[in-house]
């Protein structure tokens, strides 16, 4: 079975930066969640209860795509998550 490395933690506790750290290192290849990416995101904070359901599924496809990309990589891949 192929290896891959998911990093969880909250808002603001290191992921992206131990992320960064790992990809200097030759046999990882990172994944990053990018917020910025989902078209739900600037409308949640307008309307949570209306847009929380879209954000949140753009979020997991995100993720699901990332880990997809992870384990099919030759190296050992690592995927940010929240």
């Amino acid at each position: 079975m192929k290896d891959y490395v998911s990093i969880c933690g909250n808002i603001g506790s290191g992921k992206t930066t131990l992320l960064s750290t790992m990809e200097k290192c030759k046999q990882f290849k990172t994944f990053y969640e990018e917020p910025e990416d989902n078209p739900f995101f600037n409308d949640f904070y307008k309307d949570m209860y209306r847009w929380a359901l879209p954000t949140q599924l753009c979020f997991l496809m995100e993720s699901i795509n990332n880990s997809k990309r992870a384990y099919d990589c030759k190296c050992i891949g690592v995927v940010e998550r929240t």
